[in-house]
């Protein structure tokens, strides 16, 4: 399991009131980016909740997609609530943004979890990201500014 300074609570709260919902991507085909040091499972000392990143493939081609596997757990002992996520990496500019939509969630119990629960209306939910091999960072957006520009 990878150990990092990624601060799940951060990602929590980003979607809690400083996120940019979309029913659309921001994105087309072309610009979507692969990082394979997305690729595994993250998890912040701090938090038992687990973030498991894997990318899509298709006939053995790796696609530029991702699943997320967001497992909520209120502490180490319960099993916890699973949400699933298609998840998109794109560059705008010299910044890199991630896009979580929920996926199917077929393996889905009757509870939702936090994330899941933001998402009960199908949404692509962007944030700014930088992932290194050791860390991921995802900076939430200042909603006020971003109506003061527009």
């Amino acid at each position: 399991m990878k150990n990092s300074s990624l601060i799940i609570a951060i990602l929590v709260f980003l979607f809690l009131g400083s996120c940019i919902p979309s029913l659309f991507p921001l994105y087309f085909e072309k610009d979507l980016i692969t990082n394979d040091n997305l690729v595994g499972s993250w998890k912040d000392d701090a938090s038992p909740d687990t973030w498991v990143f894997n990318q899509h493939t298709y006939k053995n081609e790796k696609r530029k997609s991702y699943t997320l596997r967001y497992l909520e757990k209120s502490n180490n002992t319960t099993p916890g609530v699973l949400g699933i996520f298609d998840i998109h990496l794109f560059n705008l500019g010299d910044n890199s943004f991630i896009d979580f939509y929920p996926g199917e969630n077929k393996e889905m119990d009757n509870e939702i979890n936090t994330l899941m629960a933001l998402h009960l209306i199908p949404a692509h939910t962007f944030a700014k990201v930088e992932i290194s091999k050791d860390t991921i960072k995802i900076f939430q957006f200042d909603i006020e500014h971003l109506e003061d520009l527009l």
